[in-house]
C-alpha cells in the first residue's frame, strides 16, 4: 500500500518502522498503512497505485521525496537546508551534535539525515560524524 505523509510545513514523521518527510510517498504494509490512515487521518492519505513508479507514471513524481539529484538544494525543506550548513559550518558531526547546533533534539532531525544521506549530499564516517559530500 503507497501512503502520502500530507504535513505541508517541512515536518518528517518517524517510527521505529517508517519515516516520512513532507510530501513523501512511501509503500508500506497493508498492516502498517492501516494503522497510520487510522491513527493520524490529518497526516496520511492512500495513494492508488502499486508502487513509487506507478506514482511517477502518473506524473505524480513532485509527490515523492523532495530532493533534487542534480544539487540536492531545490527542493530541500528548511531543516535539511539547516542541517546542511551546520554539518558545512562545523563538520564532521554528529548527528546530536548538529541538533544541539539547531537547538532542537537529535530524533527530531533523523529522517531529514538520512534523507541527506540517500540523496549522497552527505556522508557518514565509521565515527558516526556526518561531513557534506564534494
Amino acid at each position: 500500500m503507497n501512503i502520502k505523509y500530507k504535513a505541508a510545513d517541512g515536518r518528517s514523521y518517524v517510527s521505529s518502522e517508517v519515516s516520512f518527510v513532507d510530501g513523501q510517498v512511501q509503500e508500506v504494509s497493508k498492516e502498517k498503512g492501516q494503522q497510520l490512515l487510522e491513527n493520524f487521518p490529518d497526516w496520511f492519505e492512500e495513494v492508488k497505485g502499486s508502487s513509487k513508479k506507478a506514482a511517477d507514471d502518473k506524473g505524480d513524481s513532485d509527490q515523492l521525496a523532495p530532493v533534487s539529484s542534480e544539487t540536492g538544494a531545490n527542493d530541500l525543506s528548511e531543516t535539511q537546508n539547516t542541517i546542511l550548513n551546520v554539518i558545512r559550518e562545523n563538520q564532521p558531526l554528529k548527528i546530536t551534535k548538529i541538533a544541539e547546533n539547531m537547538g532542537i533534539n537529535w530524533q527530531s532531525i533523523r529522517a531529514d539525515v538520512q534523507l541527506l544521506l540517500d540523496s549522497n549530499l552527505i556522508s557518514k564516517d565509521y565515527d558516526n560524524q556526518y561531513t557534506l559530500k564534494s
